[in-house]
């Protein structure tokens, strides 16, 4: 916690800083896996959160993402993602 000091002519009462509130955090394992020479997988779950939020919205969010990977041909991959929403 601090305190700014006090300008001449600028602020009367001097302005408390709290940095405490205004922490986020995010968290996310990659977890992936090669399940044949031609395809791979990958799954990633993560939680985000955060302190100071708005009464509509939550303080934690989870999410998960997926991607995988098939080779069609040795110099030819295709990646898929599913949409973001």
């Amino acid at each position: 916690m601090a305190i700014l000091p006090m300008m001449e002519g600028i602020r009367k009462t001097p302005i408390l800083i709290t940095t405490r509130i205004s922490f986020s955090y995010f968290n996310m394992i990659i977890i992936s896996r090669r399940l044949s020479p031609n395809f791979s997988m990958q799954v990633a779950p993560s939680i985000s959160h955060f302190n100071l939020v708005e009464a509509e919205y939550q303080n934690d969010m989870f999410a998960v993402a997926v991607g995988a990977k098939c080779r069609v041909v040795r110099k030819l991959d295709l990646v898929g993602l599913p949409p973001a929403y």
